[in-house]
This record gives structure tokens, sequence and C-alpha cells, in this order.
């Protein structure tokens, strides 16, 4: 089942052994499908996101051996923190595209966080970074973040445009409906009361 063999050190008996089975019952690099992509995506981990053409075997197959050397050689402290896998480009094409992968540029890879929609893929520039350069860069925050199926850099929650409007308004509001002071209120009570005058009698 190509599932590396891991030492658990806890109690047999507790709920930590099975979420311990749970997030490690997986293969070295997993291919993904309809029928297991959600399952792997909630165990909570970054996915390191390998893309091929079944076709192309003369590019699978390096292409997958380093993404299994990265996974099964590569630092413990690095490796622990991801789940490696890939899934046919040609197939899946249009759900792809929302990580900005393109059938003609295969095999590719990129880092995706499935609960937060988020991913990460090659840094702009003419050099482009290894598997295992993209997992460590993506370790040590070096990558910027895009929101799925936009390709856009993800901006903080507290700087969307809609947020910030409605935070206005509701400051705004709040301002409007505050009640008055005492101070105030003694204040608007002294004033002098300015009678209407008839402008009809004038003098003559």
């Amino acid at each position: 089942m190509d599932v590396p063999s891991k030492v658990y050190a806890g109690n047999l008996a507790s709920v930590d052994f099975l979420e311990f089975v749970k997030s490690n019952n997986v293969a070295l690099v997993t291919e993904l499908g309809s029928n297991n992509f959600r399952d792997v995506g909630n165990l909570g981990k970054p996915i390191v996101f390998g893309v091929i053409d079944p076709s192309d075997k003369k590019s699978n197959e390096p292409f997958l051996a380093e993404m299994r050397s990265v996974a099964l050689n590569a630092s413990p402290k690095l490796t622990s923190k991801y789940i490696f896998s890939y899934m046919d480009g040609i197939q899946w094409k249009r759900f792809l595209s929302q990580f900005n992968v393109e059938p003609s540029n295969l095999p590719t890879f990129f880092i995706l966080d499935y609960k937060a929609k988020t991913f990460w893929e090659q840094p702009d520039g003419e050099t482009k970074q290894s598997i295992e350069e993209l997992v460590k860069a993506h370790y040590n925050g070096d990558l910027t973040p895009k929101a799925q199926g936009t390709g856009k850099e993800k901006t903080p929650w507290y700087l969307n445009p809609y947020i910030i409007f409605f935070a206005v308004l509701a400051l705004i509001g709040a301002f409007l409906l505050m009640p008055l002071s005492e101070e105030e209120m003694e204040a608007i009570n002294n004033e002098e009361v300015v009678e209407p005058k008839d402008e009809s009698k004038k003098e003559k």
C-alpha cells in the first residue's frame, strides 16, 4: 500500500492513538481523485500537490520519483507537516484550473490548504524551485498565499473592502445612536430660548 511505517509511543487505548492512525494512514505519495480528495484534505495538513499527464511517462517517472524521494528522505520535521500527493491533470483539468494549472504545462506542483481554500505556487522569477525547495519555502513562510479559484494574492480578512465598508457604517450608526451625556443635556437645557418674531408687525 506504500504507507511508510511510523512508531507510536503513547497509550494504545487512547483517543490520541486513533488520531495517530487516521492522520498517518496515507500512502507516501497518494493519488488523489473524487473518491479520496475530501478525506485527504480534511486531515488538516497542507498538501504537496503534484499534477501529471498520465500519457507522458517519460516526464512522469522522474517527477514522481523526486516527490517520493522528498517525502521519504527530507527532514522529518518538514515531511511530517505535509501530505504528498498527485493528480491526473488531464482528467481533472477543469478542477485544477482554479490553481493556475494548465494541461500544456505538466508535470507541475503546488501546495494546497484544503480547508482555507488557499494555495501556494512557484514564486515569480525565471528560476523554478524543486519540490523540496518549494516545501521549505512554504514551511518558512516565504511564499505568497493565493485564493483558490482566483489565482490572486490572498489578502487578510480585515482588509476585505466589504468588511471595511460595513465596519465604517457600523461606527457611523453607533455614533449617531449614542445617547447624550449629562453635561451635553445640561448645556442644551441652559441655552437661551429664542422666540419666533411676528414680522408682520413692524414699526411705522
